[in-house]
């Protein structure tokens, strides 16, 4: 696969941060993605399980920020929705919503699980969860033109 324009701009930005590919801790406990303690001891022994990242993805999530607040919005006349817990650990849910709300060409239906943990397929709600990715992907709203 070739590389793309934006490829080559955030390897310019990052390289010129001296940030290319030097680590940083991804900066989330185990306990951040659920209290369940069975998925817990398969993280905690899982030698796949990422806890650091290199500088250089990380200025490749900014640019990507950068890229959805410049009013790009890549599927305009797609549903949205904005699935989220209770409360979480890791994000401001308020700042969240309104984010996508001023990215989307749509407004986004929210839907609330009641959990605390950020990865709602992680916590108690995940069956409901998965049900709700389901009939949302089988729904004939999401008839999408390629």
């Amino acid at each position: 696969m070739q590389p793309t324009k934006f490829d080559f701009v955030i390897y310019l930005k990052a390289r010129a941060l001296g940030l290319e590919l030097s680590p940083s801790l991804v900066g989330l406990a185990d306990e951040d993605y659920t209290d369940i303690p069975r998925y817990l001891d398969f993280m905690r022994n899982d030698p796949l399980m990422l806890r650091t990242i290199t500088r250089r993805s990380r200025v490749t999530f900014l640019a990507l920020e950068d890229f959805y607040f410049g009013g790009r919005t890549p599927w305009p006349d797609v549903p949205v929705n904005l699935i989220i817990p209770s409360h979480d650990p890791i994000i401001r849910l308020t700042a969240a919503q309104k984010t996508l709300e001023a990215i989307s060409a749509r407004r986004p239906e929210i839907t609330q699980f009641s959990t605390t943990l950020h990865y709602i397929e992680f916590s108690n709600e995940r069956e409901r969860y998965w049900d709700l990715l389901a009939q949302l992907v089988a729904s004939p709203r999401l008839e999408v033109v390629q």
